[in-house]
């Protein structure tokens, strides 16, 4: 492939010169390294948040057992009873953030007209 350049110059000569599929490669080869460390990254975000997801929702379930406990062991005493009833509805609350969060993306991505991204692959 031959550019044609023209350079304002005192003959006003215009200046060839060749530009190879090397140099046409090795311009483009940025953007593709970039490409890949950016699905790389995206990949590890997707375990990362797949790990913190599963976490909260262990933690939740642990939570509402710890609740159920209380329950049980509160022998009737209003303030033990108490303690289990906010116990419970913390863990709820965490459960329902945590569910909530995961779809988030899919919803985000489904109202911008893309396709529905519901797991990270």
């Amino acid at each position: 492939m031959t550019v044609l350049l023209r350079l304002i110059s005192h003959n006003r000569t215009p200046y060839r010169f060749t530009v190879s599929a090397l140099t046409l490669g090795l311009s483009v080869a940025p953007f593709v390294a970039e490409a890949a460390v950016q699905s790389r990254l995206i990949g590890a975000l997707c375990k990362v948040a797949g790990f913190l997801y599963t976490v909260a929702i262990v933690v939740g379930i642990g939570a509402a057992l710890w609740a159920a406990f209380q329950y049980m062991t509160s022998g009737g005493d209003p303030n033990k009873v108490s303690g289990a009833h906010k116990t419970l509805t913390y863990a709820a609350v965490g459960i329902a953030v945590a569910l909530i969060a995961y779809g988030v993306p899919g919803m985000v991505s489904t109202l911008l007209g893309g396709d529905a991204i519901t797991t990270c692959q």
